[in-house]
Parts: structure tokens; sequence; C-alpha cells
């Protein structure tokens, strides 16, 4: 029983399972995949949802799948606005630790850059690190973080979740009762979730967006995590099945 599809397989899956088209789940992964332009399956992720608007199905997440998006783009955009930072300032206006910490992140960057791999992303520790060090740095305008935050971050994260629901017609999937009626099978329980967590050591986030995929009438849900695409496997139901890069599939 194939529960596993490689992208290039999206109009197979389509034929052998029309029920495919009342609606498909996307993990966090396939969102960020689509939308940040160095990730490695940028363009085969954009044709393949382009795809499936084209095709009229419509696609739907849950809550989950938003916070976790918004904090992998957070921390994309405060990555960058450092180094931003980091070429723009003069080292000899700041502390010594502060200095260090920015030439480091920016070689780093420059290494990354000659080796081909993906741009730097910063873990939520580093960037509370880099935090503690610039508030304790007075401009004439306050603390240095939030001179920081404004002139380099911005409003940047404020409209990139609108962006993603009005390119690709995204849906949310809630426990409204309209939605209960129309698209889950049964309300997902915190339970449930606990359990994909201890059993295939999903994060929590990751548990709770396959739990809602497997409580609700879909049948399908489009990711470039392997994780997800393991426990769908591994779970083996005859009418859930996960879209995936060619490239994750051909390695499972």
């Amino acid at each position: 029983m194939r529960s596993l599809w490689g992208y290039s397989d999206f109009l197979t899956l389509l034929s052998c399972h029309p029920g495919i088209r009342n609606g498909i789940m996307v993990d966090t992964n396939i969102l960020v995949s689509a939308t940040y332009d160095f990730d490695v399956f940028f363009e085969k992720t954009n044709d393949l949802l382009n795809l499936i608007v084209e095709n009229n199905i419509p696609l739907y997440c849950n809550v989950n799948v938003r916070a976790e998006f918004l904090e992998i783009q957070r921390r994309i955009a405060f990555t960058e606005a450092l180094l931003s930072f980091e070429a723009v300032t003069k080292r000899s206006s700041l502390s010594v630790e502060l200095s260090k910490r920015l030439s480091s992140i920016r070689s780093n960057q420059m290494k990354r850059e000659v080796d081909g791999r993906k741009p730097l992303r910063l873990s939520e520790s580093e960037i509370k690190d880099f935090k503690n060090l610039m508030i304790q740095e007075n401009t004439s305008k306050g603390n240095l973080w939030l001179k920081f935050c404004k002139d380099h971050v911005g409003n940047i994260l404020y409209d990139i979740w609108d962006n993603v629901v009005d390119d690709f017609g995204l849906n949310f999937l809630s426990l409204r009762a309209e939605d209960q009626e129309n698209h889950i099978e049964s309300p997902p329980s915190w339970e449930s979730a606990v359990g994909l967590m201890s059993a295939e050591g999903l994060s929590s986030s990751d548990a709770m967006i396959v739990n809602m995929f497997l409580s609700s009438k879909f049948e399908a849900i489009a990711s470039s995590d392997v994780e997800i695409a393991l426990t769908i496997k591994r779970l083996g139901l005859a009418q859930k099945h996960c879209i995936l890069p060619d490239e994750l599939k051909s390695n499972i």
C-alpha cells in the first residue's frame, strides 16, 4: 500500500485518489520552502502548490502551522537583520563582546557562501544572546536592541503570513462546529498528539499538525519534512497520503 508520493507524482495521485480534490493539508516546512528563496526546494515547492491551486484544490493548515511558520521566519529575519547591522556599523562603537559576536556570524555566513551551503539561520538561544548584549548598550533613542529591531527588522513579519494566505488561498482548519462537520472525522485529542510525540519522536508542533491531519477527512498532506513523511508511512493508513519532494521520497 503506497502512502508516500513525490511532487512529480501529484497528478497520478490525484487520478488514483480523486477524493483528494476535497482539500490538502500543508505543514510548516512546505510553506517555508515556498516563501524562502534560499530553500533547496523553493522552485519545486512553488510549482507543486501552484499546480494544486490550478486544479482548484483548497489548501488547509491549523494554528500550529501559522505559529511555527512565523517563528521560523522570525529567526530568518533576525539573522538577516543582524548581518545587515554588522555591515553598516562601526565596530569601535560597540562593546568588545558584541563586536566579536557580529564578526563570528559574518565569518560563518561567508564560509557558507564559499561552501555553497544554505545561508546562516541563528538559533533561538543565539538571537537571545545578541539581545542580551545589545540591551546593555544605549543610544540616543533608547537601548541598542530596540533601535536595531526598528531599523533593521521593522514590519517584515507583519505581512509575510498574509502573503502566504493570499498567494495559495490558504484556509484555516479549526475545531469550530462548521469545520468539524465539513472537514473533521473526529476531534483530535491531546492524548493522541502526545502519543505521536512519544512513539514517533515528533516535536509538539509536528505532532499537533499530524494529529489534525489524521483526525480530518482530508486524504493528503503536502510536506517537505522527512519526520512527517516517515510517520505517515509507518502508520500505513489506506486513505492517508503524504506528498513530498522527490529527493526526500527516494531516501525513505
